[in-house]
């Protein structure tokens, strides 16, 4: 179960980085749309001496992209004899790793 919890924990950390990054994709456009509308004033003297500057927001920070997923939750038992992986761990993902202890 713990693997479907790390699952569904990761998905939820994407989810909210895919908002963040549509909020940083709105606000890098506003951004750009007004350097380049500062630019192009700038570059005719005559708007630039009879138009007022244009007013450029501050510069938009990208969110920090998520970690990648680590993989299965492994989980460590010691036990007389090595078994195969049980149907009942591929059905949740785990992976059981067994000791031999002789």
């Amino acid at each position: 179960m713990a693997i479907i919890n790390s699952i569904a924990a990761k998905k939820a950390e994407f989810t909210t980085y895919e908002g963040e990054k549509t909020t940083y994709n709105g606000l890098a456009t506003t951004y750009n749309d007004a350097m380049t509308l500062e630019t192009a004033r700038a570059a005719d003297f005559f708007k630039a001496m009879f138009e007022a500057p244009t007013v450029i927001p501050s510069r938009p920070c990208p969110s920090s992209i998520p970690a990648a997923y680590a993989g299965i939750d492994i989980e460590w038992t010691s036990a007389t004899a090595i078994t195969a992986w049980s149907d009942a761990n591929k059905k949740i993902g785990k992976a059981v790793l067994l000791e031999n202890s002789n």
